[in-house]
């Protein structure tokens, strides 16, 4: 890694701050354009400054999706959703190859933690017919669904091994957040908590680093399972009386996914660019896939994909790491939004990747300072023997 580790610290915290703060600005066209080059140019500096470039593997996997990305712009339009899943390529790749300090995950944490409870407090919320609206201190309306994963998002921020940091999120924090979430209404965060305590009850060792890896890898087929599984019953007709925030489980996310397999099928090798809508509920349209994988499959086709199993969860160095029981069972739980929300939705994945991969990987340093100590003291047992030898 020719990038010294405090540059590459400092340029995280500073992409983190600049994805958190541009919330504020929600629906400025402008201000998400800027930020989002800024955070494209900033990792592709990181990425050609770090040992990943010298990977053959990498760099044809980069060259692939970069050039079937650039086809699908050229033919279907599409630049913003393109740079959003290169920042999804990278953020992948890099943050679980390079771990942070945990001096530099604690300010991480905290920081954004401050950011994004700062954003809470200051949307407005209106109830109307029992639906709650959003509104942001610029006077944009904001998406429901964002406001559940930014409540959520705040909740791990205050996790860090730190007595008044853990008071004030069990006492202000928590609290607060799980309102944001429980108003929202959004069932994919409701979905990632009802899984996060279930897993927490029932596995009590850290997780094999291979297994884990593998594990967060197949999340993206099993989510395409889930949308056959969903289909297919309700092709079949069948009833499910389950109601969720006043929704049926069979809520409008069938017409919508129904409608991306339809596209995928009428552009199977470039997508469509985004430029065609999807068919949603009463008739209605929507850009959202409402799934991760199924918005780039929708989107760039079979190419980017395919690429996308080969970074998504995978390490791309040797380097051994110590991630604390909790900090894998968060990834795994949050990795269920997928699931239900779509990848290029206000960047949040870039969200997920900073505040869940980097924790599993941040014991990286501290290992690597524990083998220098050992490599010294033995150094040190090596020269003492020989100093009683010659005496």
């Amino acid at each position: 890694m020719r990038l010294k580790q405090s540059q590459y610290e400092k340029l995280i915290l500073f992409l983190s701050f600049l994805n958190c703060v541009k919330l504020f600005f929600y629906g400025n066209k402008i201000i998400d354009s800027i930020s989002l080059g800024i955070t494209a140019a900033a990792l592709f500096f990181i990425f050609f400054n770090t040992n990943l470039i010298y990977s053959r593997r990498v760099v044809f996997l980069c060259c692939c999706v970069l050039c079937s990305l650039l086809v699908t712009v050229v033919i279907n339009g599409g630049v913003g959703a393109s740079v959003n899943y290169a920042i999804l390529m990278l953020t992948s790749m890099l943050f679980v190859s390079y771990g942070i300090s945990k001096h530099a995950m604690n300010k991480l944490f905290v920081f954004n933690g401050l950011i994004l409870l700062s954003f809470l407090f200051t949307l407005a919320v209106v109830k109307v017919n029992s639906f709650y609206f959003f509104t942001t201190i610029t006077g944009a309306s904001i998406n429901s669904n964002m406001v559940g994963i930014v409540a959520l998002l705040v909740q791990p921020c205050f996790a860090i091994k730190n007595r008044i940091c853990k008071a004030l999120g069990v006492i202000s924090v928590v609290g607060s957040c799980f309102y944001f979430i429980l108003i929202s209404e959004c069932r994919s965060v409701l979905f990632s908590v009802s899984i996060f305590i279930i897993l927490n009850a029932l596995i009590k060792q850290q997780i094999d680093s291979k297994t884990f890896y593998r594990v967060v890898s197949l999340s993206q087929i099993f989510s395409l399972l889930f949308v056959a599984c969903y289909l297919i019953l309700y092709n079949c007709s069948i009833n499910i009386n389950l109601d969720f925030f006043g929704k049926t489980f069979f809520s409008g996310r069938q017409t919508v996914w129904q409608s991306v397999f339809d596209l995928f099928l009428k552009h199977p090798l470039i997508g469509s660019g985004g430029k065609e809508a999807l068919k949603s509920v009463n008739g209605t349209v929507t850009t959202s896939a409402h799934n991760t994988l199924l918005s780039i499959i929708y989107i760039f086709g079979a190419i980017p994909t395919c690429c996308f199993f080969s970074f998504w969860g995978k390490k791309y160095d040797k380097a051994q790491t110590n991630p604390r029981r909790v900090n894998q069972i968060i990834v795994l739980s949050v990795v269920v939004i997928t699931f239900l929300e779509s990848f290029y939705m206000e960047s949040y994945l870039v969200f997920l990747s900073v505040l869940f991969f980097l924790p599993e990987l941040k014991c990286r340093c501290k290992l690597e300072q524990e083998n220098n100590v050992k490599l010294r003291s033995s150094y040190d047992t090596e020269n003492n023997s020989l100093l009683l030898v010659r005496w």
